[in-house]
């Protein structure tokens, strides 16, 4: 789970992308679109959105209730969840980065400017 901190753009988000992981990513509506250039919000949307995930409301109820330390775990209700499409989604994400975020691809952007 990743959120704004003192503003959009942070390392969190990056971080767990490049670790081929999916952030769910609170307030993503709220992302302007000049924000994060490169960053698959997209597919970050679509992965929040499969069947079984928790929406938002639960999870930021959740946390209010104290994340990992309340007594209710936040779980994914497998019965609904589609493995197959979040795995799709996941290496997509993955893609994206690998070719829209890394330090090369970032220089060529700022040099045609």
């Amino acid at each position: 789970i990743t959120r704004r901190k003192a503003g959009w753009d942070c390392l969190r988000h990056y971080e767990i992308l490049l670790a081929g992981a999916v952030p769910y990513f609170l307030e993503l509506p709220s992302l302007p679109a000049d924000t994060m250039p490169g960053f698959p919000r997209d597919l970050v949307a679509q992965a929040m959105l499969l069947d079984g995930v928790p929406r938002e409301a639960a999870v930021r109820q959740w946390l209010d209730q104290g994340g990992e330390d309340a007594h209710e775990p936040l779980e994914i209700d497998w019965s609904r969840f589609n493995a197959s499409k979040y795995e799709e989604l996941r290496r997509d994400m993955l893609l994206v980065a690998e070719q829209q975020l890394s330090s090369g691809f970032v220089a060529a952007q700022v040099s045609t400017r």
